[in-house]
């Protein structure tokens, strides 16, 4: 193991590399080298290492032989001018102008320890950190009473149409009642996520719904009718409890998804171009309109308008990152990579010239400052400014 290369790391996440050495770093990040190394440099005896090294960092002649070595053999195959790789850009990636890549095990690792250096690229203008969403989110009761529920203590919150409202210790919504018989009509309760928020409950059925930054959810109390129907705005994610008798039945934006018992996840944002389903486990109809799919597991239906696209194979980890507390980008769209970032920092972003939608990959932490994420992502070329919660694109 290379304990210079080490300490090039520590000096690179502590934001100290001069031109010579970030060239070093994007190179290593280039070929893949290393990983080894980024797990000393990252790990909770790194500060020791910065000391036994400070007397003997990298010389600059090196930094600039080594990079020249690696420059000379990335040129044999690639053509002069691709923009394959540039050393004046830190670092761009790409297999086409259009098209930037960041590695994934280099963006993962960048972002698990914090930037302590103070240099943040993002928020020299800035006037506090902007940190990341949590646990928060409002409930509303029949009748139209709120409760805060991140700030309510734990235990029963209320008792609503024959089941009683607990909040447990970790933070989870349970409905715990009999049947509902006898009423004259269903009680409903709404559960409201805002930016920055996410929450999860267990319905009286003991289905289990995870809600992503400003979505809701909207349910019966109990169940007693011929089916288990709920209705969502912006993205969940369901563990259905089985029960053959009750098909569960989500709506969403005119769309209805019907299941006996599995586990999907539902994006249905509406700054979206498509809502979206994906079918983790079970089977799932899909109906829009007069159109209708049924999906396997690891199909996706996308729909815009009336039309269904059901595509095959897809990217669950990608589906069920915000859940998993991360942000995984496959091919994003930088456009679309932002709208999910600003949903969970709580922040308005704008795009100032000519901003290209360039696509990413990569997988970054969720529970990371924004400037930590925004300074990775200036690895692809793109740039930020941050004016309070107003994040400014540019090129």
């Amino acid at each position: 193991m290379d304990s210079r290369i080490i300490y090039l790391f520590i000096k690179y996440l502590n934001g100290e590399c001069n031109q010579a050495e970030l060239d070093q770093v994007a190179s290593i990040i280039k070929r893949g080298e290393y990983e080894a190394e980024w797990e000393v440099a990252l790990s909770d005896d790194a500060d020791k290492l910065i000391d036994e090294q400070s007397e003997t960092p990298v010389p600059e002649h090196e930094a600039n032989r080594i990079y020249d070595i690696i420059e000379d053999n990335l040129g044999k195959s690639n053509d002069a001018g691709s923009g394959y790789f540039s050393r004046n850009k830190w670092p761009l990636f790409g297999i086409a102008a259009s098209v930037l890549v960041l590695i994934a095990f280099a963006t993962n690792y960048f972002l698990l320890k914090p930037d302590t250096s103070g240099q943040n690229l993002v928020v020299k203008n800035a006037v506090q950190e902007i940190t990341p969403g949590s646990n928060k989110a409002i409930l509303t009761l029949a009748g139209g009473q709120q409760v805060v529920l991140n700030g309510s203590a734990n235990g029963k919150l209320a008792e609503q149409g024959g089941a009683a409202i607990n909040k447990t210790a970790e933070g989870l919504l349970v409905y715990d009642g009999a049947s509902s018989a006898g009423q004259t009509k269903a009680v409903f309760n709404t559960i409201t996520t805002p930016r920055g928020g996410k929450w999860s409950l267990t319905l009286s059925d003991g289905t289990r719904v995870w809600l992503n930054s400003a979505s809701s959810i909207t349910y019966p109390t109990t169940f007693d009718g011929t089916d288990r129907r709920v209705s969502i705005t912006g993205e969940a994610y369901f563990e259905v409890a089985h029960n053959a008798k009750k098909p569960f039945k989500v709506n969403f934006n005119d769309q209805v998804v019907e299941v006996l018992g599995t586990h999907f996840n539902i994006n249905a944002y509406n700054d979206e171009p498509d809502n979206e389903t994906t079918l983790l486990e079970g089977s799932v109809r899909i109906t829009k309109g007069k159109n209708t799919e049924v999906l396997k597991p690891r199909e996706r239906a996308s729909v815009s308008k009336n039309a269904i696209e059901v595509a095959s194979n897809v990217d669950v980890e990608r589906t069920m990152a915000w859940k998993d507390g991360l942000f995984v980008f496959d091919r994003t769209e930088l456009q679309k990579a932002m709208r999910e970032i600003a949903r969970w920092y709580d922040i308005d972003v704008v795009y100032q010239g000519n901003v290209k939608n360039d696509v990413f990959n990569g997988r970054i932490k969720r529970d990371n400052n924004l400037s930590q994420i925004l300074k990775v992502l200036e690895l692809g070329d793109v740039h930020f400014r941050v004016e309070g919660r107003k994040v400014t694109v540019l090129p």
